[in-house]
């Protein structure tokens, strides 16, 4: 944050009342395995997604990831991760039936 909008580190972590070797040490950390494994499984719902036109919400999502990849996903992480990117179902409207 520094970098980008030239702020002193001193000034941020003074208003933030933070120090700033907790600053630093956020700043240099490293990816978590979680981390790395939840942008994997975004890629693999962002193919997901394209494939079906964006007509899959998240329970289907996981459904078919699921079933594809043999894993076992909770509902709720990929709930999470979908309103991360905005993935969103496109709701298809009902037709009347005459």
């Amino acid at each position: 944050m520094h970098e980008k909008e030239r702020y002193p580190v001193e000034n941020i972590c003074r208003i933030l009342d933070l120090n700033r070797s907790s600053y630093y040490k956020w700043l240099h950390r490293s990816k978590s395995a979680c981390e790395y494994e939840n942008e994997d499984l975004l890629h693999k719902l962002g193919y997901l997604y394209a494939e079906f036109n964006g007509i899959y919400g998240y329970r289907r999502l996981t459904d078919e990831l699921n079933a594809r990849y043999k894993t076992n996903y909770n509902y709720k992480r990929i709930y999470r991760l979908t309103q991360l990117v905005r993935l969103k179902a496109v709701i298809r409207r009902k037709r009347p039936q005459y």
